[in-house]
């Protein structure tokens, strides 16, 4: 796979997973306008454990605490008191729907949304709840109000990551906020939920891959260090910019990218592009 390519794709997954606006629309829309192939199973494998390590290497100190508190409970057989002791409890209900969904509902979703207009659909979509959940969000939930039932909701809602266009992140901001945490709080959750999820995505899509081999070893290495550099920077960014500013540029983004990418569809189409 060539260096730029591998930049590029690397950057673009790595800010799609980060961010609420949809990683395979992004794909979609660089292989359109440059003419490349889409990526490669073992390529996205490796994007996306670099995304999920970014993310790892960004909230290290809470992970670190996180894992902490889960030696202490099992070690000392306490019972899980504090919110640390807690969460990954919490993350292993969040996990669990995700993951069978990946396993029973993938081939399906990926027949019954071949349709492009399925993708227009999902970030309109998208751009709808998140401008509804900014406006009727009262933000009278934090992160120690969080509980197993709420943690279902979640690992449900990341089943958005089947629809095209829509995306995990969406689907979860969508679902903490409806449910009146603070945006800040449905930020960082989301970040821990994505973490085992994306791990498990990426061990999936490299199993039974020769990634090294089909890649070559530089754009392997560079791919994986790339995105978890940006994905660490997005992470941090995201998290610090969710205590005072609105979802409402991601809304209007995606409103823009409709529109580019439905001129970008139909230039190609006339054989203009």
């Amino acid at each position: 796979m060539p260096l730029f390519e591998t930049l590029v794709y690397s950057l673009v997954v790595a800010l799609g997973e980060i961010f609420p606006v949809s990683a395979n629309a992004h794909v979609e829309l660089v292989s359109k306008i440059l003419g490349w192939n889409t990526p490669s199973t073992a390529f996205l494998g490796v994007s996306t454990l670099g995304t999920a390590l970014g993310i790892l290497i960004a909230l290290r100190h809470d992970w670190a605490s996180i894992f902490s508190a889960l030696i202490q409970v099992i070690l000392f057989r306490k019972k899980p008191m504090t919110f640390d002791e807690r969460l990954p409890f919490f993350l292993l209900i969040t996990t669990g729907p995700v993951i069978l969904g990946h396993v029973y509902l993938q081939e399906m979703a990926s027949g019954f949304f071949k349709d492009p207009l399925w993708l227009f659909a999902g970030l309109v979509l998208g751009a709808v709840l998140m401008g509804l959940t900014e406006i009727y969000n009262r933000k009278l939930r934090g992160m120690f109000d969080w509980n197993a039932g709420d943690s279902f909701l979640i690992g449900i809602s990341q089943l958005a990551e089947l629809i095209p266009g829509l995306g995990r992140t969406t689907g979860v901001l969508f679902a903490g906020m409806a449910r009146n945490y603070h945006r800040n709080v449905v930020v960082k959750f989301q970040f821990y939920a994505a973490t085992p999820v994306l791990i498990y995505f990426g061990i999936t899509q490299l199993r039974g891959q020769h990634a090294i081999r089909e890649l070559g070893r530089v754009s392997f290495y560079f791919s994986l260090f790339f995105t978890t550099a940006i994905a660490a920077l997005a992470t941090s960014s995201f998290v610090k910019n969710s205590e005072y500013k609105k979802l409402n540029s991601a809304v209007i983004y995606r409103i823009c990218f409709v529109v580019v990418l439905g001129t970008v569809i139909g230039l190609k189409a006339k054989g203009v592009l």
